[in-house]
């Protein structure tokens, strides 16, 4: 390209492209960079479906008269292959249950539960006032649930790409079918099924 990042060019290409690499960092002349007039770019249309972890001016002087640029990408997992185990239940105690599964990727989670599937509560962990996510296991604790009671839930999980303090980049929510729950207090046996 050849076009510092204020430039009529860039800011025309921005319309329809990301860039990726970071133009705050210099790429030329090689041996001792002052503009920035390389990088790395997707079209916006393709911009969904993973994070940029990276983006970085390799140090190499000599190879060329430009600096090489690496941006490091992670991609989102297939939705087939994000649950690593379905759903088990825990831990009957009082009038509550404890959900928990298991994800191949670190997610945002939480069980969404009634007596009624088109109008489910939606639960989550939450310590010391922040949503516990960017975990592989996931435990989610459900109370005040009545004895003798039909409930259905199911659990979603939704793929973190990218963790940082107050930024979070995430794939399109993924769930498990819905599976109703019989609760019994006092025998403190649950009876699933698949829907």
């Amino acid at each position: 390209m050849n076009a510092e990042p204020a430039s009529g060019f860039i800011k025309k290409l921005q319309k329809d492209f990301q860039i990726l690499s970071n133009p705050k960092q210099h790429t030329f002349p090689a041996p001792d960079p002052k503009e920035t007039i390389d990088y790395i770019a997707t079209l916006k249309q393709n911009a969904k479906g993973f994070a940029v972890i990276s983006a970085k001016v390799i140090n190499e002087p000599m190879a060329s008269d430009h600096r090489p640029i690496l941006v490091e990408l992670r991609t989102a997992e297939k939705a087939d292959k994000i649950f690593r185990m379905k759903p088990y239940l825990q831990n009957p105690v009082g009038n509550g249950i404890t959900v928990m599964w298991e994800t191949t990727v670190p997610a945002y989670c939480w069980v969404e539960y009634g007596t009624d599937t088109t109008q489910l509560k939606r639960a989550r962990t939450i310590v010391d006032g922040q949503v516990v996510c960017n975990n592989y296991l996931h435990k989610i604790r459900i109370d005040g649930l009545q004895p003798g009671q039909k409930y259905y839930y199911r659990v979603c999980s939704q793929e973190i790409l990218l963790y940082q303090a107050y930024k979070r980049c995430s794939a399109i929510r993924r769930s498990r079918p819905s599976v109703s729950l019989h609760f019994r207090q006092r025998i403190q046996t649950l009876y699933c099924r698949c829907l």
